[in-house]
C-alpha cells in the first residue's frame, strides 16, 4: 500500500475533525483569538512537536471558519419565523435562481429585501403561478410566509436541516401576482443558467423517456426519477446516477480530446480543459461530488503543466478542504461522504491489485488478458468499495448491498458508453439523419443498461432493514483500516475481525412495548410493537405517505416483518400506503372489512399479494386476539350493524396492557358511536383515544366522549387541509384535555413507550416528554 500520511492528509483530517468538533460544541470567539496566535508562535519556536501545533491550528481554524459561517447565516428571516412560523405580509426580494415549474407553479430561491417596507435579509424557497419570472428579477407582492417544518417523525428526513444547510429559512407563497420591479441578474450566473436550461430542454427534446435519467448523470437533476432510483439501488448501481468522478473523467477525456484535435501542443488543452469543467461544476450546481471530481482533475492538469509528480491523497485532501472552506456543513453531506471515501478507498487499495501480466508478442492473448484484468479490476474494486462504504449505507440507508460487485461489471462500461453517445446526441447538428443514427443507439444501449440493471436488482446479495448507530461506523473504519493495511500481525488483523463482528451484532435495542401514532398528514398511520418483536399496524396512511413517515422507522429499527395490518375502512387516507407496505415489508395477516373487499381497488391489492403467506382475513363481527401479555379486541363492526356511509363502517379496535388502553376508531362517526355506546359501553372507557375521523364534527358526540372518558385524546390529521380539520367544535369538547390533546399536524409523531412502572409519551415535533404512572 502506498504511504497513507501525505503531507496534507492530517492536517485536512484535522480540519474536518475541527468542523465536526464545531457543530456540536460552540466555543466563545475570545478562544479562538488568543489560542490560534498563541500555537501560531509555539510552532515557530518549539520545533519537537511543531507538526502537532500545525494539526491543531488546522483543528482550530476549522472550528473558526464553521463559526465564522454559522454567524453570517444569522439572518433576520430566520429570527423572524422561529417567532412567528406563519404570517403574511407585502414583501419585495430578488430571484437568485433558476425558475422551475411544477404541476402549474413556479419555484425559486429569493433573496429578500423588504417585509412591509421594512428592510430584511435572509433567503427563501418562494412559489408563486406568476408567469414570466426570471433568475435576477426584483419582485415584490403579497405573500404567506412559513417556517420550514421540523422533522415530525422518528427518523424522518430532516428538510429543515437540508435547506438550511443550503441558506433557505423558511417558505414563501404568492397571494396576488408578482410585480416586476427591476432585474439586477449577475452577468456570469445568468449564463449559466441559461446554458442548464439550453441543455435540459435538448435533453428533453432529444432523449425521449430517457431524459430524466440523462439529466440525471449529465447536470446533476434528479426529480424524476423516483422508479429508476429503486430498480439501480437494488442492483447496487445507484451511484452510477451521481455525476461524479467516472462521469467527469469520461467528459474531460472528452473534452480535452477535442481539444488537443484543435491547438497545437497540449498547454492550452489543459487550460481549457479546466475552464470548461469548472464551467460544468457551475452547470451541475457545484454539487459536492461533481465539485471533488472537477478540483481533482484540475489539480492534476495543473501538475501536470508544473511537471510536478501527482499524489492522488493529497488531491483529494486539497479538494476536501476546498469545498469545506467554502461551505463546512458539507462535511455532513452524505454525497460529500460517499465520493470522498469511495476514492480515498480506491487511492489505497486499488494499487495493490496484481493483474496479469500483458505478453508482448501475441495481441489476440494480450486482448484476452486485458478483458480478464479489466473484469478482475471492476470486480475487486466493487468489492472493495461496497466493504468500505458498507458502514455509511448502512448508517445512512439502512441497506447492505454487494449486487454491485457484479453488476458494475457491465454497468460501468455501459454507462461510460451511454454518456459518450448521450453527449454526441444533446451535440450533435441535426443534418443527414445522423441525430437519428444516434439517438437510436443510444436508446438501445439504455434498453440493455435497464435490462442489466432489473436482472442484477433480483440478485440475493441485498439486506434491508439494517441499523448502525454512529459509533459503530466510526469503530467498523477503524478496524476495517487495521484489517487492511500492510505489515500488520496476524493477531491484530484477528482482533480487528472480532472487533467488526462485536461492533455489528452489539448495540442490539430491547425490544419495548410501543404505541407510534404516525404524522402522516390528513390520514391515520398507527404502528403497535410489543415486547416480543411482534407488530402491528392500523391503517398505512394517505398514498405516497408511508414511505416518507413510517418506513424509515421501520428500516432503522430493523423491523421488516408486520405481523398484522388493519384497514380501517375503504377511504384512501387510511389504506393510501398499503401497496408500499406490501412492497417494502413481509405482511403476514391483513384485516379488513367485507365492504372494503367489493371495492375495485382491492383487485389491486390482490394482484400484489402473490405472497401464499398473507392471509387475508374479513371483520364481520368481533372477536379478540390475546398475547401473552395484552389483548387486541375487534369492537366494530359486528353482524348486527349496516350503515351506508363507509366512515361508520370502520374497524374500531381496543387495545389493552396492564391496566393501561387505547381505543382506535378509524373515522367513525356518531351513528358508529352510538351503536358502541349501546352494546359496548363497559369496553370503551379508555386511557387513551383516536379520536374518530380526524376531529370531525361528525364524530365524537358528547355521550361517547363521556363513556370513553379518555385521558390523552389523539387528533390525526394536517393542521392545514381541505376539510379545516379538526373541527373548532369538536376542540372544544375536548377541552379538558388541555395539553394531554394532541393533533399530529402540530405535535409530530406522538409515542407512547411502556416501562416497567411508567408510560412515557414523547412528540417528535414540538419535543414534549410526558411521564405517566
Amino acid at each position: 500500500m502506498q504511504k497513507v500520511i501525505t503531507p496534507l492528509f492530517l492536517p485536512v483530517l484535522f480540519w474536518t475533525g475541527g468542523i465536526v468538533f464545531a457543530n456540536f460544541i460552540h466555543l466563545p470567539i475570545v478562544v479562538f483569538f488568543f489560542a490560534i496566535p498563541v500555537i501560531f508562535t509555539l510552532a515557530f519556536v518549539w520545533k519537537s512537536i511543531r507538526y502537532f501545533l500545525i494539526l491543531l491550528l488546522f483543528f482550530l481554524l476549522a472550528c473558526l471558519n464553521f463559526n465564522a459561517k454559522e454567524l453570517n447565516k444569522n439572518y433576520a428571516i430566520n429570527k423572524l419565523v422561529t417567532r412567528f412560523p406563519h404570517f403574511t405580509q407585502p414583501i419585495k426580494g430578488m430571484i437568485i435562481s433558476e425558475v422551475k415549474s411544477s404541476n402549474g407553479k413556479y419555484y425559486f430561491n429569493l433573496e429578500l429585501q423588504e417585509l412591509k417596507n421594512t428592510k430584511i435579509n435572509g433567503n427563501i424557497r418562494f412559489y408563486t403561478k406568476s408567469d414570466s419570472l426570471k433568475y435576477g428579477d426584483i419582485i415584490s407582492c403579497v405573500a404567506n410566509i412559513i417556517e420550514i417544518p421540523k422533522v415530525s417523525n422518528p427518523n424522518g428526513f430532516d428538510q429543515r436541516k437540508y435547506l438550511n444547510s443550503k441558506n433557505i429559512y423558511a417558505f414563501g407563497f404568492s397571494k396576488n401576482q408578482c410585480k416586476i420591479i427591476d432585474n439586477q441578474a449577475n452577468k456570469i450566473k445568468k449564463t449559466i443558467i441559461s446554458i442548464r436550461k439550453n441543455i435540459r430542454n435538448r435533453i428533453t427534446n432529444r432523449c425521449g423517456k430517457y431524459s430524466g435519467f440523462i439529466r440525471a448523470i449529465l447536470i446533476a437533476e434528479r426529480d424524476e426519477l423516483e422508479q429508476e432510483q429503486d430498480i439501480l439501488r437494488d442492483a447496487g448501481l445507484s451511484h452510477l446516477l451521481a455525476v461524479s468522478g467516472l462521469h467527469v473523467a469520461i467528459i474531460s477525456l472528452i473534452i480535452y480530446a477535442l481539444l488537443n484535435s484543435i491547438f497545437p501542443g497540449r498547454f492550452l488543452s489543459r487550460i481549457f480543459t479546466i475552464l470548461v469543467l469548472i464551467l460544468y461544476a457551475a452547470i451541475c450546481n457545484f454539487t459536492p461530488s461533481v465539485s471533488r471530481a472537477v478540483i481533482m482533475i484540475s489539480l492534476f492538469f495543473v501538475s501536470k503543466l508544473l511537471n510536478r509528480k501527482t499524489d492522488i491523497i493529497n488531491i483529494l485532501a486539497i479538494s476536501l478542504f476546498i469545498i469545506t472552506f467554502i461551505n463546512p456543513n458539507e462535511i455532513f453531506s452524505i454525497g460529500l461522504q460517499m465520493s470522498f471515501m469511495a476514492v480515498f478507498t480506491l487511492a489505497l487499495f486499488i494499487p495493490k491489485i496484481k493483474l496479469i501480466p500483458l505478453p508482448e508478442n501475441n495481441k489476440l492473448l494480450a486482448f484476452s488478458i486485458h478483458l480478464v484484468n479489466s473484469t478482475i479490476l471492476i470486480m475487486l474494486s466493487s468489492a472493495i468499495l461496497s466493504i468500505f462504504l458498507a458502514p455509511l449505507t448502512i448508517y445512512n440507508f439502512n441497506q447492505f448491498n454487494l449486487n454491485g460487485i457484479f453488476a458494475n461489471i457491465i454497468g460501468i462500461p455501459i454507462i461510460g458508453v451511454v454518456l459518450s453517445l448521450a453527449l454526441i446526441v444533446i451535440f450533435i447538428p441535426n443534418v443527414w439523419g445522423l441525430l437519428e443514427i444516434y439517438q437510436s443507439s443510444l436508446y438501445f444501449v439504455l434498453d440493455i443498461f435497464f435490462a442489466w440493471s432489473k436482472f442484477s436488482a433480483k440478485f440475493i446479495f441485498l439486506w434491508d432493514f439494517v441499523s448502525f448507530r454512529i459509533w459503530q461506523v466510526l469503530l467498523i473504519y477503524i478496524a476495517l483500516f487495521i484489517l487492511f493495511s500492510p505489515k500488520i500481525k496476524t493477531k491484530i488483523r484477528l482482533l480487528s475481525i472480532f472487533l467488526i463482528i462485536l461492533t455489528i451484532f452489539g448495540n442490539r435495542p430491547n425490544p419495548q412495548f410501543k404505541v407510534t401514532f404516525f404524522d402522516c398528514g390528513l390520514g391515520d398511520l398507527i404502528l403497535i410493537e410489543d415486547n416480543e418483536n411482534r407488530t402491528i399496524l392500523i391503517d398505512s396512511g394517505p398514498p405516497d405517505n408511508f414511505r416518507k413517515s413510517a418506513l424509515p422507522y421501520l428500516k432503522e429499527n430493523m423491523i421488516p416483518d408486520l405481523d398484522y395490518v388493519i384497514i380501517t375502512h375503504a377511504h384512501s387516507d387510511h389504506f393510501g400506503g398499503l401497496e408500499d407496505a406490501i412492497n417494502n415489508l413481509n405482511v403476514k395477516n391483513i384485516f379488513l372489512t367485507d365492504e372494503f373487499m367489493t371495492r375495485r381497488i382491492w383487485e389491486n391489492f390482490e394482484q400484489l399479494l402473490t405472497d401464499e403467506n398473507t392471509k387475508i382475513i374479513t371483520v364481520t363481527d368481533t372477536f379478540s386476539i390475546k398475547f401473552p401479555d395484552y389483548k387486541l379486541q375487534f369492537l366494530h363492526p359486528d353482524k348486527e350493524y349496516y350503515s351506508e356511509n363507509i366512515n361508520n363502517l370502520s374497524i374500531v379496535t381496543k387495545l389493552e396492557l396492564d391496566g393501561f388502553s387505547f381505543l382506535f376508531t378509524g373515522d367513525a362517526e356518531q351513528e358508529a358511536e352510538e351503536h358502541l355506546i349501546q352494546k359496548y359501553s363497559e369496553f370503551i372507557d379508555v386511557d387513551v383515544l383516536k379520536i374518530g375521523h380526524h376531529g370531525s364534527k361528525t364524530a365524537s358526540s358528547e355521550d361517547f366522549i363521556k363513556v370513553v372518558s379518555p385521558e390523552f385524546g389523539i387528533i390525526s390529521t394536517a393542521t392545514k387541509n381541505k376539510f379545516d380539520f379538526p373541527h373548532e367544535e369538536t376542540l372544544e369538547k375536548y377541552q379538558f384535555l388541555q395539553d394531554n390533546l394532541m393533533i399530529t399536524g402540530k405535535e409530530g409523531a406522538i409515542q407512547f413507550v411502556k416501562h416497567e412502572n411508567f408510560w412515557e409519551i414523547t412528540t417528535f415535533k414540538t419535543k414534549r416528554r410526558i411521564i405517566r404512572k
